[in-house]
């Protein structure tokens, strides 16, 4: 999984259940993805797992 660059899961059962949220999830998990979908995840190209789950949480309380 460590060389997984790009996942595509559009009407995947795993992306129907979590609707939106299933991109942060991935992001999360698999910090080397830079692509979802048709999405480019820019913003998570050198970030460490620590930062994108602190970011997440923060985003979350903002809410």
């Amino acid at each position: 999984m460590a060389s997984l660059e790009t996942i595509y899961l559009e009407s995947n059962p795993c992306q129907q259940a979590e609707g939106t949220g299933y991109r942060r999830r991935i992001m999360l998990t698999l910090p080397q993805v830079k692509q979802i979908d048709a999405t480019l995840v820019i913003f998570a190209f050198n970030l460490s797992l620590e930062y994108l789950a602190d970011l997440v949480c923060s985003f979350a309380r903002s809410s």
